[in-house]
């Protein structure tokens, strides 16, 4: 699969008279409103990482269009050469972790008055300038790095500068998809493994799950019907006057931040670094708890709609952390991430459905030393099969921002190979060695199994970037000892065959769910062969591939969850479902 370099934007790129120094910064700050940088902050990250069917490129060519200057779009059409094709296209001008950067610096250096009109076009300059000094604070990290890194190490540093440039195209979950999930995980699955939850969870907010999720869902009702979805209309008395004004209260209490507080949690000292050597590692950690920034005219700003999605589809989980062990919570969450994986795979692959019987769930096996165990599911196509382990847990946030190659790499291991015993990667690597040497007693034991595909599926979506999808195949490679098939894209063990290991997101999964004309083991091969090193992403290969692209389906269930539940949310609180006028409910009751 051809890769299109694109690379971030530069201040000289685009404003090569300005100096990209934190003083320059403050120049840029000092004389806009705070407010102002929030809300176009949140706007522009809604377009760069909102949900979208636009691509990278086409949203960021809206984005400059819309804020630069004719004279600033030529410089930054002039930055990437005209038939260079093999050059990094100077395309990236806004992504999350650069918005976030900017945010923190704004609480702290902003002081202009508010604005009572729309901002002009000296004032957008400002914005960009700012912007594009605050990318540079993570790329000056990255080279403190590498000025001490070993020629070898030169490629994982980039990677993982890649990682963090992740931020710049991963887009958010529909808002549908996150509802329809959220109602599912935490209202369906998540009681019968973790019968606690909803006492622990009320006793650390104030709300029973249940409100939590219907507040939470009539604000995603209100939000789907606005036009700007980065803006709240009303943030600090949405619900008064209504059923649910307590409700609302306590989601606002647990989601909803000040600003006051936001710059209290990011710059605890208030002095402002000198040097970008002097920058401490941004902390996603406040804007994780509280997605929803309250301006100071009562609307709230929903500064990354990733995060927003986050709080409806795990969010729920990080609230009771304070009353058990995180292993403990994580653990309960996994087992009812496995159940709901797993139920997605028995309606795809019904029982019944063809002559040999294909999807098999907790899958018994004996292992090479002679232990019982079992997968957590297998498709079996005799000769072939696919071995699947799910794993609900998440990397923490300092792993998406900080240059940490060691710590990544360990921290992926402990979570996917072995912790206090083999896991995921660690129990396909088991299964594998059980088929190689013929101690397997699980699905078609007599059939001579030419190829094995293993996956694993998660649900913490940032293991789609290139880093982590290439070190976790090696984890696999490496555990097991084995070696490279040269003639083709596969890896052998002993005499079997196996491609290299595949990560599934669970957004794939769920739309795989209804598209009828892609076969998982066609796509798992055809991914293995068009991406046999890993340096790229299931997720990507399908939106990138047109005939897999046309052939996906969102998921009917969850859209049809999330809508019931949004329609009833919006009428429990309101009396009306979402965009019905008061006549129209006056009719209904009449009719009725």
């Amino acid at each position: 699969m051809p890769i299109e370099i694109v690379s971030y934007v530069e201040l000289q790129d685009v404003f090569p008279d300005q100096e990209c120094t934190i003083g320059h910064l403050a120049e840029c700050l000092r004389p806009l409103p705070l407010d102002l940088v929030l809300e176009m902050s949140a706007r522009i990250n809604h377009t760069a990482s909102g949900p979208s069917r636009l691509t990278l490129l086409e949203r960021q060519r809206q984005l400059a269009g819309g804020i630069l200057s004719p004279e600033s779009l030529a410089r930054l059409r002039a930055a990437t050469p005209t038939g260079a094709t093999d050059a990094p296209k100077k395309a990236v001008l806004f992504f999350r972790a650069q918005l976030f950067e900017l945010v923190r610096w704004a609480l702290l250096l902003c002081e202009g008055p508010p604005l009572d009109r729309s901002w002009n076009q000296d004032e957008k300059e400002l914005f960009t300038q700012a912007a594009l000094i605050c990318s540079s604070v993570t790329e000056a990290t990255m080279r403190s790095v590498l000025d001490e890194a070993e020629v070898e190490e030169f490629v994982d540093y980039a990677l993982i500068f890649f990682r963090a440039a992740m931020s710049a195209s991963l887009t958010g979950l529909d808002a549908n998809t996150a509802i329809g999930r959220g109602c599912e995980l935490f209202l369906d699955y998540l009681p019968k493994h973790y019968p606690d939850f909803d006492q622990e969870f009320e006793q650390a907010t104030g709300l029973s799950v249940a409100d939590y999720m219907t507040t939470a869902g009539t604000l995603v009702a209100l939000h789907l019907q606005s036009d700007n979805q980065a803006i709240l209309t009303d943030a600090v008395t949405l619900g008064s006057e209504t059923d649910y004004e307590s409700q609302f209260a306590a989601y606002q209490a647990n989601q909803i931040t000040s600003i006051d507080k936001l710059r209290a949690a990011l710059w605890p000292a208030k002095v402002v670094p000198q040097a970008f050597d002097e920058v401490d590692p941004l902390n996603l950690r406040p804007f994780r708890q509280k997605p929803i920034i309250a301006l100071s005219d009562g609307r709230g700003a929903v500064l990354d709609p990733i995060l927003l999605a986050d709080s409806v589809s795990v969010g729920p989980l990080f609230q009771v952390l304070k009353k058990r062990p995180p292993n403990e919570v994580f653990g309960h969450f996994g087992d009812a991430f496995e159940e709901y994986a797993g139920d997605i795979f028995s309606r795809s692959f019904p029982s019944g459905s063809r002559l040999h019987q294909c999807l098999l769930r907790d899958v018994p096996y004996t292992d090479a030393d002679g232990v019982d165990t079992q997968l957590d599911y297998c498709l079996d196509y005799v000769n072939e099969l696919v071995l699947i382990e799910a794993k609900g847990i998440f990397l923490p946030d300092r792993y998406i921002m900080e240059f940490d190659d060691a710590g990544y790499k360990e921290a992926l291991a402990e979570r996917y190979l072995h912790g206090d015993r083999p896991v995921g990667v660690g129990q396909l690597a088991r299964a594998i060695r059980a088929l190689s040497c013929g101690a397997w007693r699980g699905p078609s034991p007599e059939a001579e199994v030419s190829l094995v595909y293993p996956v694993l599926l998660v649900h913490d979506r940032l293991l789609q970037d290139p880093l982590s999808t290439k070190l976790v195949a090696d984890l696999l490679v490496s555990e097991l000892g084995a070696s490279r098939d040269e003639a083709s894209w596969q890896w052998k063990y002993g005499d079997l065959c196996f491609a290299p290991l595949t990560i599934l997101i669970i957004d794939d999964l769920e739309n795989l769910e209804n598209s009828h004309g892609i076969d998982v083991r066609d796509l798992l091969r055809a991914y293995s062969e068009s991406v046999p090193e890993r340096n790229g992403s299931l997720h990507d290969f399908i939106a990138t591939t047109e005939m897999l692209r046309e052939e996906l389906r969102a998921n009917h269930s969850l859209g049809h969850r999330a809508t019931d539940f949004l329609r009833d949310c919006t009428r429990r609180v309101f009396g009306k479902e979402p965009g019905e006028s008061g006549e129209a409910v006056e009719a209904k009751e009449e009719s009725g």
